[in-house]
């Protein structure tokens, strides 16, 4: 028999069992029970003893207040998959007694309408989901974003890009040649404090890029463990862009260490 698509019947399922399990931990680890047979340590019967620790962090967070947020764009309609999103962190920010959180990721000025920001709003609304503070707008907090990247730059955390587009795009037009992935080739990141204030001072445009370590990043997920990747597979990537604006990838973890958030739960993308 297939397994039936997660729907809004699946949700409701998964939302009963948090509401009303006295294990969050476990509850979660089981919102991705269908892919147990293809996780390492899996014997097909019974609950897996090797997710324990993972169970343990779940629990640990219960001792504090949990905020959780669900960030979405107003470029369209509220879809299932974001209403699935929203509906667990409502209901965890609700079973731990935390806060639920409501952020609008608007910095796509052409995309972003106040026709779908309503239609999102009303949407939750609907559903029964409230949020608890006042509702936080990117577009309206560039001064933070602004500052992140100064203290970026300062702490050589960060550098100024002055790479063309047409430099950019001879650097993939080669990786492309070579049948190899694509990643900016650094080629500013030696630039030296001096010589790069000067360019700026000169007028010359330039986006912002993330000086990646060398190493590897890793964490432990509560649902997929302890993941890892290799730094050397993303290579400098930008953070703001040419007119200063900021990128998703920088704005969001500067939203999230500001909002305090505890925990975040979001789709599988």
């Amino acid at each position: 028999m297939e397994r039936e698509p997660c729907g809004m019947k699946n949700v409701a399922a998964y939302a009963a069992g948090i509401l009303n399990s006295q294990d969050p931990g476990g509850c979660i680890s089981e919102l991705f029970a269908d892919r147990r047979e293809t996780l390492p340590g899996h014997t097909g019967r019974g609950r897996r003893t090797d997710l324990l620790p993972y169970r343990k962090q779940v629990k640990e967070h219960m001792t504090q207040t949990e905020r959780l947020r669900f960030a979405p764009s107003p470029t369209g309609d509220l879809h299932v998959g974001g209403a699935r999103a929203a509906l667990f962190n409502w209901l965890y920010a609700r079973k731990t007694g935390g806060k639920f959180l409501l952020r609008i990721e608007d910095t796509d000025t052409e995309r972003s309408s106040e026709r779908a920001l309503h239609s999102i709003l009303d949407s939750l609304r609907w559903l029964g989901l409230n949020w608890d503070e006042e509702l936080v707008f990117q577009s309206k907090r560039g001064d933070l974003y602004r500052s992140a990247v100064d203290r970026l730059l300062e702490s050589g955390a960060a550098y100024r890009c002055f790479c063309s587009k047409e430099e950019l795009e001879a650097e993939r037009e080669r990786a492309v040649a070579e049948k190899l992935d694509y990643h900016y080739s650094g080629k500013c990141r030696g630039l030296d404090c001096a010589t790069s204030g000067r360019y700026a001072v000169e007028g010359r445009p330039f986006t912002v890029r993330f000086r990646v370590p060398e190493g590897e990043t890793g964490w432990n997920d509560l649902v997929h463990e302890s993941t890892v990747f290799q730094n050397d597979t993303i290579g400098d990537f930008i953070i703001a862009r040419a007119d200063g604006s900021p990128v998703y990838l920088l704005g969001v973890a500067v939203d999230d260490a500001d909002m305090g958030i505890t925990l975040v739960m979001r789709g599988d993308d």
